[in-house]
Order: C-alpha cells, then sequence, then structure tokens
C-alpha cells in the first residue's frame, strides 16, 4: 500500500492515547512540586549522564538533549551501574513554579508526561508534549471516588493515586490520524539539534563571589573589628 493510499485509509481514524494503556518501559518524565523524574526508558534512549532541557513556552514543548557536563545549563539526570542508566531525580525548585505557573498546573498534584525518542543520524533527544499529562493526585487527599468516564482502575480510593486527564479527552480516543503530528522532523533536511542553547534570563547573570574569596574577606572583616576593639 502506498503511502497516499495508508493515508486515505486512515482518514477517520483517532489514535489511541498511550497515556490510556497501561504499559512498562514507556518513555515518560513526571513533575512534581519540587522535582522531576524520568523513566528508566527515557535515560536508557539516551544514554549519557547528563542532559539540557530545552522548553518551548508557546508550544508547550520539552526536548532533552545530552549535554556535556561542565555546561552551565547541563543537569545529571542518570547514574551508571552495572552497563545500565538508572534515573535520578533532578531538583528544580528553582524553575518548577515557573512552569507550573506557565501550564496552569495545580502545584499541589503532580503530572507524568508521555514522550518520543527523534534520532536521525547523530542527532538525537527526546520531545514531551506538555499538554498532553496525567494528573496525580494521591487517593488519601479523596475521600470519595473520583466520578469519571474512564472506568475506575488507578482512579478509586484503593489504589496509591487517582490518575486523571484533560476533560477534552473524555469524548474521544485521540488526536485524528492527520493531526497526530505535533513536530514534523522528517522533512527537515539537518536538525542541528544540537547547537547552542541560549539560557533565557529576565535578570543580569548573577556572578556569585568564590567561596575561597569569601573566606578571605571574612576574615579581614573579623581582624578589622578585633583591632578596632583592641584600640579602644
Amino acid at each position: 500500500m502506498k503511502q497516499s493510499q495508508r493515508d486515505f485509509f486512515f482518514k477517520n481514524f483517532e489514535i489511541v492515547r498511550g497515556e490510556f494503556i497501561q504499559s512498562m518501559n514507556r518513555i515518560s518524565v513526571t513533575f512534581s512540586p519540587g522535582f522531576l523524574r524520568f523513566s528508566a526508558a527515557s535515560v536508557r534512549n539516551v544514554p549519557t549522564d547528563f542532559v539540557e532541557l530545552l522548553i518551548h513556552p508557546e508550544k508547550k514543548l520539552l526536548a532533552v538533549r545530552p549535554s556535556d557536563k561542565n555546561k552551565r545549563t547541563a543537569l545529571r539526570w542518570s547514574l551508571p551501574k552495572r552497563e545500565k542508566y538508572y534515573p535520578r531525580i533532578i531538583r528544580g525548585a528553582a524553575f518548577l513554579p515557573t512552569l507550573y505557573n506557565l501550564l496552569d498546573w495545580n502545584p499541589l498534584y503532580s503530572h507524568r508526561i508521555l514522550g518520543s525518542l527523534k534520532q536521525k543520524d547523530k542527532d538525537v533527544f527526546l520531545l514531551f508534549e506538555l499538554s498532553h499529562t496525567e494528573i496525580r493526585i494521591p487517593a488519601a487527599s479523596l475521600k470519595e471516588k473520583t466520578d469519571s468516564p474512564f472506568g475506575k482502575g488507578e482512579g478509586t480510593v484503593d489504589s496509591k493515586y487517582h490518575i486523571l486527564y484533560p476533560e477534552n479527552w473524555s469524548d474521544n480516543f485521540g488526536e485524528k490520524y492527520f493531526a497526530n503530528q505535533p513536530l514534523e522532523t522528517s522533512q527537515v533536511t539537518e536538525w542541528k539539534s544540537n547547537l547552542t542553547g541560549i539560557p533565557f534570563e529576565k535578570e543580569p547573570f548573577l556572578h556569585t563571589t568564590p567561596l575561597e574569596k569569601l573566606n578571605q574577606n571574612i576574615k579581614k572583616l573579623i581582624d578589622k573589628i578585633q583591632q578596632e576593639q583592641n584600640n579602644e
């Protein structure tokens, strides 16, 4: 079947969302109020110790690409052990409140997003659509069962979490076949995903005093105070 014939055949189909299907080994990231954590599948598909996080505020996209550890924007997201990579918790108290505010998320809850691997030649990165999120509410915080069209399962008070989805997902299985292309990378000859990123900073970067210099200044100040007391 040719590409055009296949596209026409699937014209009125909806692609079932991966969030509706519970399975292991999925590329995902979970955001909590104080930290974020990638799944084992995420770190093993991009086997590196350090990565950079890039966020598109308008399209609500998160890209994760390998990074040199010496970069100021590099984050350690995994720990190698016995020739395998394991996820590491990333603390994000400095930027997570801004992200939660941008996406209008409830700061009391965790949010889990499935992602996909993008790879072409030497270019490789993970892509997450931040608007496609599961909301995880601790079951202990809800006294009654959640009235959800998705059935009981994780939505009952007997489980650890209530898993809730966006309201506009309740009357469909997923996006239309032709609409399910958030980032069309196949038509781009060169991705250039390894170009140097430019951090967005509202205020000028703060250059802090090195610890050694700080200790020297403190010692000089103490000596000066003691000398003034002795002169009195």
